[in-house]
């Protein structure tokens, strides 16, 4: 069974978004790849969410074709179609009830099933082909990233509230070009009507959701407010 402790996510994803391959310090995040969509694994889940079992999984996806751990350790190597970090070659990936393939995928190792969200996908024009979670969100929580540690500081529950945000979500185009700022951003955690997870960065001074979701004031303003209110 996946252990359930703490993790420093923050530290994980901001990795992630600084290696344009996946991989620094001698190591490579968790992730998966295919037609140039790259998928990271969600421990946020596993930490706060619902594990996923087998009434979860739905079809056979695609197959691992390489795995980079201990075969590749060259921090320029780029990605293809069909690598995995940790994966063994041959491993099948799944497609998730519910959930567009272009955004989460399972694959079954030892008596886990590990939840791979995308994290990059170039095809994605707007913010709905990236984050699959329209009618399926409950409430959002808002975490301020420190250097030291995070801090909860709101949670947005209410319901028309909570439709707004995400409606904003899936309209926003994306830029591919724009990552997360390093100066003010907030980790934001979606907790789903299935009771799983999601959780992206938030740069409240450009206004970016990871990965490039180009969000209007009126996020950012909702955002602030809850965080003034629940101070």
């Amino acid at each position: 069974m996946i252990l359930r402790k703490s993790m420093r996510i923050f530290s994980i994803l901001v990795i992630f978004i600084l290696a344009s391959c996946a991989y620094t310090h001698g190591d490579w995040i968790d992730f998966v790849e295919y037609d140039d969509i790259q998928y990271i694994r969600n421990y946020e889940n596993e930490i706060k969410g619902n594990l996923l079992t087998v009434d979860d999984i739905d079809k056979e996806y695609f197959e691992v074709k390489r795995k980079l751990s201990g075969g590749i350790n060259n921090p320029g190597y780029v990605s293809k179609s069909g690598d995995a970090a940790y994966l063994d070659e041959g491993t099948l990936i799944y497609t998730v009830k519910g959930y567009d393939p272009d955004f989460r995928v399972a694959a079954f190792q030892d008596e886990d099933i590990i939840l791979y969200e995308a994290y990059r996908n170039k095809w994605a024009k707007k913010g709905s082909e990236l984050l699959d979670i329209e009618d399926k969100v409950d409430s959002i929580s808002i975490m301020e990233n420190r250097e030291e540690d995070s801090e909860k500081i709101a949670t947005i529950d209410d319901e028309e509230t909570v439709e707004k945000l995400v409606d904003m979500i899936m309209e926003a185009p994306v830029d591919h070009s724009e990552g997360v700022g390093e100066e003010q951003y907030y980790m934001l955690t979606f907790y789903l009507k299935d009771g799983t997870v999601v959780n992206r960065y938030y740069d409240i001074g450009g206004g970016i959701l990871a990965m490039g979701i180009q969000l209007p004031e009126e996020f950012r303003d909702i955002i602030e407010y809850a965080c003034e209110e629940q101070k």
